[in-house]
């Protein structure tokens, strides 16, 4: 078993001089290319300090590289990793309104929901997941519980101070909350919802389907899946 980490390292170091001596027989002009300084996350606003600027020979360079001058101030639309190549469309365009409505689909809405860790699985929820938003009335007399929405896609998790969170490690406290892509109806049930009762998240498997609760009361109808939103 000792002989594994010397091995990793052994490998490492050989493609590290593998990529090095690729490179190096690449003919041609070099150019700047523009890499993540540190890992980042979806919705960040890139600073001075979050990039770095290398040269690179040209034929190494992906064709829609960002251009090292128009990168300051422009929103990630994907998590990146430190070194990573920044591309045209991992971001935002130049002059964009916010990192969030760029992200949203055509007939979409953002809408925040703020929910205690005993409502929102323990903290399991990450961005990209597609959750279902249970609904349990506050009084009897509007039925059972059911599913509100389902497969509404997760933006971002938000933090106490109302920045992104960026999960275990981050040192901001809690997540306050989930920021979900929904249809505008269902930002209006989940707005009447929240003040009606109380809200749960559910994270459904592959090919899971919600069961419709036929005694829904008025005015809170589920929502189906619509199409092209298959996770």
């Amino acid at each position: 078993m000792r002989r594994v980490p010397v091995l990793a390292a052994a490998a490492g170091v050989l493609a590290g001089l593998l990529i090095y001596l690729y490179l190096g027989s690449l003919d041609g002009p070099e150019v700047s290319v523009v890499l993540a300084a540190r890992d980042l996350p979806a919705g960040s606003r890139l600073g001075p300090e979050d990039v770095r600027v290398v040269t690179l020979p040209g034929r190494a360079v992906h064709g829609r590289a960002v251009d090292p001058t128009a990168v300051v101030d422009r929103y990630l639309l994907v998590d990146v990793v430190a070194d990573q190549m920044l591309l045209e469309p991992h971001l935002a365009p130049t002059g964009s309104p916010g990192p969030v409505s760029v992200r949203l689909r055509e007939g979409h809405a953002a809408f925040f929901l703020p929910l205690s860790l005993s409502r929102g699985l323990g903290g399991a929820v990450r961005p990209g997941d597609r959750i279902d938003v249970v609904f349990v009335p506050r009084s009897r007399d509007q039925g059972g519980a059911f599913v509100l929405v389902s497969r509404a896609r997760v933006l971002e998790l938000r933090a106490e101070d109302g920045t992104v969170y960026r999960g275990p490690g981050d040192d901001r406290g809690l997540p306050l909350g989930l920021l979900l892509e929904v249809r505008p109806g269902d930002a209006v049930n989940l707005a009447h919802a929240l003040e009606s009762g109380s809200l749960y998240v559910a994270l459904p498997g592959p090919g899971a389907v919600p069961v419709p609760d036929l005694t829904e009361p008025e005015g809170l109808g589920t929502s189906g899946i619509e199409e092209g939103d298959a996770p």
